[in-house]
């Protein structure tokens, strides 16, 4: 049997699989609210207890950079985890680490088709490379590659490449967060705390705030914030504010993601996955994403060929079930 993880800074899935079942289909699932312990084992080793059922393997998807088998929390107090260490805390066989992002990578070959909407169809090169990127509460990119018989997922930490302004509006808006920043990255525009500091931006820049818009950011957790400025750009009659904020983050997530896609030639595709990106389905499908993605000069006609979809579920778990199952049926501790 396997336990397959989703480890996040808010919460810690954890399931049971068996050799004879799919990624998708757990015998056991129970979710953990990640602050309340000590570290991954003790987590671990609660859920054991309860299920108790004869398990030997484990593979584990967590936030964060996987370097030589360790990961490091950076939002949790816990010591880093190590798959040795972890493997011999639990008594299992062999434990496997993976990015959260390299775990969804690895769901790709396996999703169902109502999993994902597809933006543009385009033309995917059969065995083509494929990119993923997920802006979520940072930036999470990995791609695949095919080795003659099968993909295999990569990790990367390429969301935390430098912000590149494609207009004076974007110019102004770097040069705005340059003061607040050491550092402004993709991840500072493209995530759910990019959306706040977009919004900000455009507010200090002369549009007006609207008191019920400030009233209800204020009631509102931090994190769920970004979310009630999409609510409001997408009504029938939206807010200036918010319309503009949500039309530049799209813009810049569209000229990101064609970044992606030349970096890793992804003839194949790209996949773009996170909850915020659920809620602006309509505002992806054509405008202003679709032109700031294959706006890229002469390369223009090979990125409008490249297919882009969206993964409406979240998949980390599956993904790390299913490449934790393709260890155990092949008796090996690496691909």
């Amino acid at each position: 049997m396997l336990l397959a993880g989703d480890i996040g800074v808010a919460k810690t899935t954890l399931a049971v699989y068996s050799s004879e079942t799919s990624p998708q289909k757990p015998l056991v699932q129970r979710q953990y609210p990640s602050n309340q312990y000590t570290s991954l084992g003790a987590v671990i080793r609660e859920f054991l207890d309860d299920i108790r059922l004869p398990i030997q393997y484990g593979c584990f998807a967590v936030a964060g950079p996987v370097i030589n088998g360790r990961a490091h929390m950076t939002n949790l107090p816990w010591k880093d985890i190590v798959e040795e260490e972890l493997s011999e805390e639990l008594n299992f066989l062999f434990v496997r680490i993976m990015n959260d992002v390299e775990a969804v990578a690895n769901s790709i070959t396996h999703l169902l088709p109502g999993d994902i909407r597809t933006i543009r169809a385009g033309k995917a090169v059969p065995n083509g490379s494929i990119g993923i990127i997920a802006p979520t509460t940072g930036l999470g990119v990995a791609y695949m590659t095919w080795d003659g018989l099968e993909y295999r997922a990569h990790s990367s930490e390429g969301g935390h490449t430098n912000f590149a302004p494609n207009d004076a509006t974007e110019l102004k808006l770097l040069t705005y967060l340059w003061q607040q920043y050491e550092h402004v990255s993709n991840e500072r525009l493209c995530s759910r705390g990019g959306i706040s500091d977009i919004y900000a931006f455009f507010r200090e820049d002369g549009l007006s705030e609207v008191p019920a818009i400030k009233t209800s950011l204020k009631q509102a957790e931090q994190r769920q914030r970004p979310m009630v400025i999409i609510q409001e750009a997408l009504k029938k009659n939206p807010d200036p504010l918010c319309k503009q904020t949500i039309e530049t983050f799209v813009t810049i997530l569209g000229g990101i993601a064609g970044d992606l896609a030349l970096a890793q030639l992804a003839s194949g595709g790209v996949y773009m996955t996170g909850e915020m990106l659920n809620s602006m389905l309509p505002l992806l499908a054509h405008g202003p994403f679709l032109e700031a993605f294959q706006s890229k000069g002469r390369l223009k006609t090979v990125l409008a060929n490249i297919p882009i979809h969206v993964i409406l579920t979240r998949t980390v778990l599956s993904g790390a079930a299913g490449y934790g199952l393709k260890l155990i049926y092949r008796g090996i501790k690496q691909l």
